[in-house]
């Protein structure tokens, strides 16, 4: 049975797409996203996750984004993938009508990229309640994802202000640098120089 639940349904409140949003209009993010997804065949909505994890100092493994991949890869490579191909090819149609089908073609992709993220935020919140409930054991391997470290961030209240954030940024860029790698294990993608440039590029954009 699959772990991900309907997806429309009304007024869903997914701080992840949020994060995505906010993420998408900082300079650079969206240039190396397009990298990360045409030259390394990475998929955005996972590596976005994998850095929206990382500002909630969460760690995931490679066997639980395997799980995640394989439960959406349909809805990565039939609705999403075939949208963006479709926007893609009208790019290169210079008349007007074409023009009016992009926007229309753009606001499904836009859509579809919403839902998408949707099941991956229910997706992650159905093994944090399983995680928690101690029945994922059979599924991932041990101790996989370390959402328990939600109940024991370290306490930064004596630190100074720049302190804080320096310690906050370390602990974003190790999260999320983490997470990518797990993910980039889950898929098999090989982690090339130019990778490993990529990613971290698009982690210092997220900084903040």
């Amino acid at each position: 049975m699959s772990l991900i639940t309907n997806v429309f349904e009304p007024k869903l409140e997914n701080p992840f797409w949020d994060f995505s949003i906010d993420a998408y209009r900082q300079a650079g993010v969206e240039s190396i996203c397009l990298q990360l997804q045409d030259l390394h065949s990475l998929n955005v909505n996972f590596v976005l996750y994998c850095c929206w994890l990382g500002k909630q100092s969460m760690q995931v493994s490679s066997a639980e984004m395997s799980l995640l991949v394989k439960e959406l890869r349909l809805w990565d490579s039939d609705v999403v993938a075939p949208l963006r191909e479709v926007r893609r090819s009208l790019d290169t149609i210079k008349e007007e009508a074409a023009s009016l089908l992009r926007t229309e073609v753009l606001n499904c992709e836009v859509q579809a990229e919403k839902l998408f993220q949707g099941q991956i935020y229910r997706f992650a919140q159905v093994m944090i309640e399983k995680k928690i409930q101690g029945e994922l054991d059979t599924v991932v391997e041990d101790k996989p994802l370390t959402l328990e470290n939600i109940h024991n961030k370290r306490d930064l209240s004596g630190v100074r202000p720049m302190e804080h954030r320096d310690v906050e940024f370390r602990r974003f860029t190790e999260y999320a640098s983490y997470n990518l790698g797990q993910y980039c294990d889950a898929i098999g993608r090989t982690k090339t120089v130019g990778l490993k440039k990529t990613v971290t590029t698009l982690v210092g954009l997220l900084d903040d």
